[in-house]
């Protein structure tokens, strides 16, 4: 949709179930933010070669595909990196910071920090945007339970406290942060954002808001 809306070369490179921060996989962990970063820095994927390797870890199937442009990108000529991590942070009960160690990668910040220092240092004239965490919310069955202006995860931190961190965390780097949660998806309206019984993957309209935010905060 990006694409699209501004006539610009977009690569999607997201890699759906992944983490900004460091997973106990080695093979999902291959395929975190953080570890992306040092691969694109330093043009040495060969933690993901051997990741997408194993067939045995539940990689997505176009994990392979995506892994194979994504190093045919010349980052010399790259103008503008987007981020976009957190949900599965969120989830996955990863740590916020570490106040000891403010690059520590098994924190969210951390592995932030970390990997926007890996491609700023490698390529300095790259524009980056830190995007936001997504508004979304919980099923049991099709009975709404609660969104994420309410639930918590394991360490008591809600999908906000995440929006909050990763703004702070761009600001340190004076790097531009993208809000995609105060956009207007909201409990009363989710049904028009939200394919039925999916509370975490817009349908066509949650999509085409949040990329037209995106085209708005960038061009």
């Amino acid at each position: 949709a990006l694409e699209k809306n501004t006539g610009a070369k977009v690569y999607n490179m997201g890699f759906g179930g992944t983490d900004m921060a460091a997973r106990s996989s080695a093979t999902w962990d291959a395929f975190s933010m953080y570890r992306l970063a040092y691969a694109i820095a330093n043009n040495d994927f060969s933690l993901q070669d051997t990741a997408i390797q194993d067939t045995s870890a539940g990689l997505l199937s176009y994990f392979e595909k995506s892994l194979a442009i994504l190093k045919t990108i010349d980052f010399s000529d790259v103008d503008i990196i987007t981020i976009a991590f957190g949900t599965n942070d969120f989830t996955g009960n990863i740590v916020l910071d570490n106040a000891n160690n403010p690059v520590d990668t098994s924190t969210f910040c951390g592995a932030l920090r970390y990997s926007l220092q890996q491609i700023l240092t490698a390529f300095p004239h790259i524009r980056i945007y830190v995007c936001g965490q997504t508004y979304r919310f919980w099923l049991n069955g099709t009975t709404f339970v609660d969104d994420s202006d309410t639930h918590e995860n394991g360490n008591n931190n809600k999908l906000t406290d995440f929006v909050q961190a990763t703004e702070r965390t761009a600001n340190e780097y004076h790097i531009p942060f993208i809000d995609n949660y105060y956009i207007g998806i909201t409990k009363g309206n989710r049904g028009y954002y939200f394919p039925e019984g999916d509370g975490t993957h817009q349908n066509y309209h949650g999509a085409k808001l949040i990329a037209d935010h995106i085209k708005h905060e960038i061009f």
